[in-house]
């Protein structure tokens, strides 16, 4: 959800800690409120995920290229962005994320509350149960 340009070439995506049942990092969660807009509340609680058309239609990502050509489209995306002036887009990036940078520096106590939550044996039994759901 941070990268200037999003493409996938098929899989799902999506905000799955509910389900799993740790809380939502600050950082993250303002990363995607800025990527998703106000469906980041709805997709938080519901704790699901989509296929990536349905991520295209929502504007979580920018595009859906074919499997064969994710890695050169990719590149060729990063190839034209890179040849703008660097000040300039990095002056640019910076004002576009400011909102979700001020709320990331304000809640950086709570982001640290989340973390050792993270880190507890309740959430690490948790991640591995959900793991192996997936897995099965």
């Amino acid at each position: 959800m941070c990268a200037d340009a999003r493409l996938m070439s098929g899989g799902k995506i999506g905000l799955t800690e509910l389900a799993v049942g740790v809380p939502f990092p600050v950082a993250a969660l303002e990363i995607c409120r800025h990527a998703m807009g106000p469906s980041v509340t709805p997709t938080a609680f519901q704790a699901e995920t989509i296929a990536a058309e349905s991520a295209l239609a929502r504007g979580w990502i920018d595009e859906v290229v074919a499997d064969t050509d994710l890695l050169g489209r990719a590149t060729a995306l990063a190839r034209a962005l890179g040849s703008h002036s660097a000040s300039a887009y990095a002056s640019i990036k910076e004002q576009l994320h400011r909102p979700a940078r001020t709320a990331i520096d304000a809640g950086a106590g709570m982001d640290a509350r989340v973390r050792a939550e993270w880190m507890s044996d309740e959430a690490r039994t948790r991640i591995a149960a959900f793991m192996a759901a997936l897995a099965g």
